[in-house]
């Protein structure tokens, strides 16, 4: 098994990537045919945290910065043991930048080994970065459904960022089934999921409790 795949509990994995996102729920909510420009982790000098990020370009040119600033949880930090799960009442879960990449393989009919990142200098912001790229995955087409989520910026302000709550393959279909109608619709009747309980109890002045707070994914997930 690569390294890059350490630690991880394949068929926990399988077991909880589901075809879509098990919430309810720059640019509109929505179905859009993408490509992917950039798939790449970029991982805190402090902590050792590792996120996995996205930007997509559809077929217009449009450019969708996958989740905003707020990216997808690979590794915990170093000091917690670079885990790969949250775990409550002793269930695992597997942090949610590792479903989200098996959702896309599973739609790219190809597999994590295959997809192992690499070593590479992209540019982000305008500046040269190294990161580990996902080179295999870049100008891949695909679909993904789209919704907002508001969430709070460094400044207690309400923004809203971008969550795929779904992928696909060009023609709507998650493995053997069609599930394009029902992206649709439920993007249509939640086009933006509200404040998390936490997020809000930050914005109205109040802490969350002990039992908010165990057994959650950390910061910075989905």
């Amino acid at each position: 098994m690569s390294d890059w795949l350490k630690d991880v509990d394949n068929n926990l994995l399988n077991e909880q990537t589901q075809k879509e996102d098990s919430y309810e729920p720059g640019i509109a909510a929505g179905v859009y045919d993408v490509k992917i420009e950039l798939a790449y982790i970029t991982t805190n000098k402090d902590t050792g945290t590792q996120f996995l990020a996205f930007n997509f370009e559809t077929i217009d040119d449009k450019k969708i910065f996958f989740n905003g600033v707020v990216q997808l949880l690979l590794r915990d930090s170093e000091d917690k043991g670079s885990k790969t799960y949250w775990e409550k009442d002793g269930k695992k879960t597997q942090y949610s930048g590792w479903t989200n990449l098996n959702r896309l393989c599973t739609v790219l009919k190809m597999t994590m080994e295959e997809i192992a990142p690499e070593e590479a200098t992209i540019e982000l912001f305008g500046e040269q970065v190294k990161v580990k790229a996902f080179k295999k995955l870049v100008g891949k087409q695909v679909k993904i459904a789209l919704q907002k989520q508001e969430t709070l910026n460094q400044n207690n302000e309400v923004k809203e960022k971008n969550d795929v709550i779904a992928w696909m393959d060009k023609d709507g279909k998650y493995g053997d089934e069609d599930i394009l109608e029902k992206m649709v619709k439920r993007i249509e009747k939640t086009p933006t999921r509200p404040l998390s309980k936490k997020d809000k109890a930050k914005l109205d002045g109040g802490s969350t409790t002990s039992s908010d707070k165990k057994g959650k994914e950390p910061e910075g997930g989905w």
